[in-house]
């Protein structure tokens, strides 16, 4: 996970320019909130258009991409109500690493089914058109990339933002993987690499679940490590 900046918001701005809401109070949280739900909502929207186009020119890329956008799309969701119970006691702290845990698990979960359909997909090679697949991965690409700046202005302090902005940086490499293999299959006819591509979205997405799972495992543990400890 790459450093982000980060907004010190202590609050003590000799300029209050005498609109300050008391929603926004001492925590990060609504604004949090309200950057996970608007790319939740634009993630999920060019899943659609992905694995529709996918299903419709035979491109397993640009599938494995919907389906890693399908996962993202919950794991947003599940970022934004994770953000919303964190800081509610420990109860609260718990749950959003459960949250996290199940987010890491599902990476998983959708590395395993991609690398199955590619490697199928090496013996039995499927007809694509690789035209349209071109057009809807340049524009996922853009779109990740919208995403990722966005979420650039929330906090991420905590697992379930660490999760989320991983799944978009993943999405953004998936659409990248489905660019390279919509050209190899314009300029060379090469229907392989399209295989190729769906492996290496796969490796990214289970990295990414693997890293996931373990801190969310580690901090789970540490956690109860400290209730038994008193």
């Amino acid at each position: 996970m790459p450093d982000l900046p980060k907004h010190s918001h202590n609050h003590t701005h000799p300029h209050s320019h005498g609109h300050s809401h008391s929603h926004h109070g001492h925590s990060h949280v609504p604004r949090n909130q309200r950057i996970l739900w608007l790319s939740f909502a634009i993630i999920t929207g060019f899943m659609l258009i992905e694995a529709i186009t996918g299903k419709l020119f035979g491109s397993l890329a640009l599938l494995a991409d919907a389906g890693h956008m399908l996962n993202d799309s919950l794991s947003l969701a599940l970022a934004g109500l994770a953000v919303w119970v964190q800081g509610r006691g420990k109860h609260g702290d718990k749950l959003s690493l459960w949250l996290a845990l199940v987010n890491g698990i599902s990476l998983l979960v959708i590395a395993v089914w991609v690398v199955v359909e590619a490697v199928q997909r090496f013996y039995q090679p499927q007809p694509i058109d690789a035209l349209p697949v071109l057009g809807v991965a340049v524009v996922g690409l853009i779109v990740n990339i919208g995403v990722m700046k966005l979420m650039q202005y929330g906090e991420h302090d905590n697992l379930n933002m660490q999760a989320a902005y991983a799944h978009v940086i993943a999405d953004a490499l998936g659409s990248l993987a489905v660019i390279v293999a919509s050209l190899a299959l314009l300029m060379f006819g090469w229907q392989w690499v399209d295989a190729l591509a769906s492996l290496l979205v796969a490796l990214v997405v289970g990295k990414s679940g693997v890293s996931v799972t373990w801190q969310a495992v580690r901090q789970l543990l540490h956690k109860d490590g400290q209730l038994h400890g008193h």
